[in-house]
């Protein structure tokens, strides 16, 4: 009993009951702050097994220990909240690099909601404050049994849920659910058993077909007129919003944008049933649609990354139509040094590449993502005209930020 001793003492109990009354708080707190109210069943059950983790990690910590764990619960809350109110899920932890990006850190993390980030904070400095004040009861034995036990509820936590971000989860069992697939996932390439059955003709003649996609006659193989191609990708816009797609898809969105739909329809737009949105990570889509290819789903895409550095060469619709004498162009209204897409797209056969920088001054920064959807479109259609009056086709693929969180529209 000795091993398990630590999670008999009343000093234990009394953390316990604790944490779980500031996890209600912070739970109380997301509701008000993105007005997302979980299901009520999966949520307790969600935060009895939070409750239980962040208790150990209260009665383990100490000294310079307990400031991270005060820093580390407070950011984690913040961001937590401010992911359920923009996206209406938790975060990823696998993403976790993208909070020492410069572009990600002033495009998302600076903007109104970081007003909560010290209210988080203080709620994490008042439940150490809180706990320091309970019964100090000494517990001489027993903290690697509190520990395993910790990691045992983590583990069984990270296989009851489908989802370890959905509202319902908690934020402290999801955070240390995820790490093992945090750590695995940028692995999984080397791990894989997926071809190993294929021999060397068997593996090159797959690499072949996957690289060959636009190659493959499978629609219109002729057209003597080459039409111009306008590629318009709009963030955060799942196209099922559409209802001719939600339908085909068997769908219910709780938005549907019919008039857009025919207003596309009606200026010759072409609505794909096999896309619908960009994924997590705008990268990912962007590679599908550009490239044919799927991206990585068990883990942070890389498949962009790899062709920017120089790893590999894709072979990509943009590069086929600029063979074919198309001048082809980029426009996107981010800038182009995140996810290194200033990189990419020339590799894709982009020739004309610009991002955030074209609507700044000479010295002037580029201000959180970019410039506000009036402005970009505005500058878009004017050198729309302007590659128009040009002879021969042309390809232009567009990439806005105003649906980008935090939605700075514009007026």
């Amino acid at each position: 009993m000795t091993f398990f001793s630590g999670l008999m003492a009343r000093h234990f109990r009394q953390t316990l009951v604790l944490a779980f009354c500031w996890l209600v708080v912070v739970r109380a707190s997301y509701v008000l702050q993105s007005g997302v109210v979980p299901n009520p069943l999966a949520m307790i059950a969600g935060d009895l097994a939070g409750a239980f983790v962040l208790a150990v990690l209260l009665c383990i910590t100490r000294g310079i220990s307990r400031v991270i764990l005060v820093v580390v619960l407070g950011c984690a809350t913040f961001v937590a909240g401010m992911h359920l109110t923009v996206h209406g899920t938790l975060f990823q932890l696998s993403l976790i690099g993208k909070g020492v990006d410069p572009t990600f850190v002033t495009g998302s993390l600076i903007n109104v909601h970081a007003l909560w980030l010290p209210v988080y904070l203080s709620l994490a400095g008042f439940l150490h404050w809180r706990h320091r004040r309970l019964d100090p009861e000494a517990v001489p034995t027993g903290r690697t049994g509190q520990v395993l036990v910790a990691v045992l509820v983590a583990a069984i936590y990270g296989v009851s849920f489908q989802s370890l971000t959905t509202p319902a989860n908690n934020v402290v069992a999801s955070f240390f659910a995820q790490i093992p697939g945090a750590i695995i996932g940028p692995l999984a390439p080397t791990l894989s058993t997926e071809d190993e059955d294929l021999n060397g003709s068997e593996k090159a003649l797959k690499t072949l077909q996957t690289a060959s996609f636009f190659r493959h006659q499978v629609a219109a193989p002729i057209v003597k007129n080459h039409p111009n191609v306008l590629l318009v990708m709009i963030e955060g816009m799942s196209g099922g919003y559409f209802p001719s797609l939600s339908r085909y898809h068997g769908l219910d969105p709780t938005v549907t944008l019919a008039s857009l739909e025919e207003n596309l329809r009606r200026h010759g737009f072409r609505l794909y049933r096999n896309s619908l949105s960009m994924e997590r990570q705008t990268d990912r889509g962007t590679f599908a649609i550009l490239c044919g290819a799927y991206p990585d789903f068990r883990r942070q895409s890389r498949k962009m990354v790899d062709v920017a550095e120089g790893r590999v060469v894709v072979d990509c619709m943009p590069k086929h139509l600029k063979e074919h004498g198309y001048r082809t162009a980029y426009w996107q209204a981010a800038p182009l040094d995140y996810m290194q897409k200033g990189e990419f797209m020339p590799q894709a056969g982009f020739i004309d590449v610009t991002g955030a920088k074209i609507f700044n001054g000479p010295g002037e920064e580029v201000e959180g993502w970019g410039p506000p959807d009036p402005i970009y479109f505005n500058n878009v259609a004017q050198r729309l005209r302007q590659l128009d009056a040009k002879p021969g086709p042309w390809m232009v693929t567009l990439l806005n930020v105003g649906t980008h969180h935090p939605f700075k529209i514009g007026k």
